[in-house]
């Protein structure tokens, strides 16, 4: 009778310690270590005390490293930094790319993280280029701003992995350290939705790293995850995730900037109003350059084009330019036109610097032509790297922008990251608040799952969330930590809202999932001493 007595004696204490660790949140299954056993099964903590992660049988003992099934055993158990290999729990293999967080010892303590929803960022980090460092905040902000909401919801962390081009950092290419990243996110840390990447070629080679290649529809991808870029503005984007989206099967691919269709028909207009009828392109050679160079040579007639693919054979297609202007003989076919204008097209802002300069640098040479740009150079990253080349060409420079956002949302966004990240002024990155815009676009996501997809955390949840933000029939709500208690509550009764971000309305058309929006004429003005941006007319389709 003792020994009965002893052993329920034991077994209570058993259970006791077991039902405590539940109650504290660390229940692991490790109170059942060294318990006789013959199987794996063996050593699962029972159900009736809240489940959780099996220990191995080893040697007829329970112990060793967690048994597991798949990835996302190891990380509810013991954080993001572990992973599934052989039916066990084991370290994951981290990347020096992706080593900055918020919160930021979620590496250091993924333990206190195991619940959390996972984000992450594709951005450009270079050392000497801080453009995209205000993005990498500005994603930050957002996820800040919703953890100290303090509703119901799950914990958001955000992982910054850096796509920069070899650096010192290992020898990847920029694509493929994108992709690399990608991966890293979410087949490693088992992130559900990526802010970026900014251009439209690595968002394409991102996308199809995530899905593969040649995805017919959302239903298709590989992986479950939504990709939100601020800048990629293909038009070739619009389809890579399905030709029409629906409430069943939205699209994994959004952006909170409006695609090249609208900035092409804008230029168009421009030049014909303005009569310029003979102009050349300068385009980068990537899916964002040479789609606005076929658009706008299918529009209208008269131009020339150049393209290149890095800042050398640029500078080798503006000496032809300099050539066909000046009617040099062999220089081509078309010099004994008059030309008028330089359209510009190009990706990257360091393209557009060099542009610059190397146009500044030409002087007389190009003196007759106006310089159009698209939106990649309305950056004021400009005046701080190109001032000089600037003051010389801006009597000639225009371009077009997404419309100004409004001043309510925007001067809330651009004070609030200044008192969260000291020194740093938000209005020196154009695409800043579209990053912003598009964290929330996730946590909104994140929230309408919590209430209405049975807190199930997917690419799918998250965009079948994001297509409940536009609806003009519904309240309406800026993108600012202020509002989103008032719209947590609309998505909990699963309402529809709209709303307008930091970087201007995003009214999202149901069936393409892409952005209505004005566009807006910019020419360079020099104010109390100053460089700015400044408006110059809208176009609206």
């Amino acid at each position: 009778m003792e020994v009965v007595n002893a052993s329920l004696n034991n077994w209570a204490a058993l259970a006791s310690l077991g039902f405590a660790a539940l109650l504290c949140g660390c229940f692991e299954g490790a109170w059942i270590q060294g318990q006789p056993c013959e199987a794996d099964a063996d050593c699962a903590p029972p159900v009736s005390l809240g489940g959780g992660m099996s220990l191995r049988c080893e040697g007829g003992y329970c112990g060793g490293t967690p048994s597991c099934s798949e990835a996302e055993d190891c990380r509810q158990a013991l954080g993001i930094t572990h992973t599934c290999a052989n039916n066990r729990c084991v370290p994951a293999e981290l990347s020096q790319r992706c080593s900055r967080s918020y919160p930021e010892d979620l590496f250091e303590h993924p333990e206190r993280y195991r619940d959390a929803v996972i984000f992450g960022t594709l951005l450009d980090l270079q050392a000497s280029d801080v453009s995209d460092e205000y993005l990498v905040n500005s994603a930050t902000l957002a996820v800040s701003q919703y953890q100290g909401s303090k509703l119901a919801g799950p914990e958001v962390a955000i992982v910054h992995c850096n796509y920069q081009d070899g650096g010192g950092i290992d020898n990847l290419s920029e694509s493929d350290a994108a992709a690399e990243g990608a991966r890293f996110l979410v087949d490693t840390l088992g992130a559900t939705a990526i802010i970026g990447p900014g251009t439209s070629q690595l968002a394409t080679h991102v996308f199809e790293t995530i899905c593969g290649a040649g995805v017919e529809s959302s239903a298709d991808c590989a992986r479950d995850v939504v990709m939100i870029s601020p800048s990629a503005t293909s038009v070739s984007l619009t389809t890579i995730d399905g030709e029409v989206k629906t409430d069943e099967r939205p699209g994994l691919f959004w952006r909170t900037v409006a695609n090249d269709s609208l900035m092409t028909d804008a230029i168009a207009h421009d030049l014909q109003r303005r009569g310029v009828d003979r102009y050349f392109i300068l385009a980068q050679r990537d899916s964002y350059g040479l789609g606005i160079e076929e658009a706008l040579r299918e529009q209208l007639s008269g131009a020339t084009s150049y393209l290149f693919s890095d800042a050398d054979e640029l500078r080798a297609q503006l000496d032809l330019v300099v050539a066909d202007v000046s009617g040099e003989p062999g220089a081509g076919d078309v010099t004994e036109a008059t030309y008028d204008e330089i359209v510009f097209i190009a990706s990257e802002t360091a393209l557009v610097l060099e542009f610059i300069e190397s146009a500044a640098y030409e002087g007389d040479a190009l003196a007759s032509l106006g310089l159009m740009f698209s939106e990649t150079a309305a950056e004021p990253q400009l005046f701080a790297e190109a001032s000089l080349a600037l003051e010389t060409l801006r009597d000639r420079i225009r371009g077009v922008r997404p419309e100004v956002p409004p001043e309510i949302s925007y001067q809330e966004f651009t004070e609030k990251f200044s008192a969260a990240f000291p020194g740093r002024d938000a209005t020196q990155s154009f695409y800043a608040p579209h990053t912003f815009d598009a964290t929330w676009l996730a946590i909104y996501g994140v929230t309408w799952a919590y209430y209405q997809e049975q807190r199930v955390y997917t690419g799918t949840t998250l965009a079948r969330g994001i297509r409940r933000l536009s609806d003009t029939s519904g309240l309406s709500f800026f993108v600012r930590e202020t509002d989103f208690e008032y719209l947590a509550a609309q998505l909990a009764e699963g309402r529809a809202v709209n709303i307008t971000g930091a970087s201007g309305h995003l009214d999202y058309d149901a069936a393409s999932e892409e952005l209505a929006t004005e566009v807006e004429y910019w020419t360079i003005e020099r104010v109390d001493g100053e460089l700015v941006f400044e408006a110059d007319g809208a176009y609206a389709p």
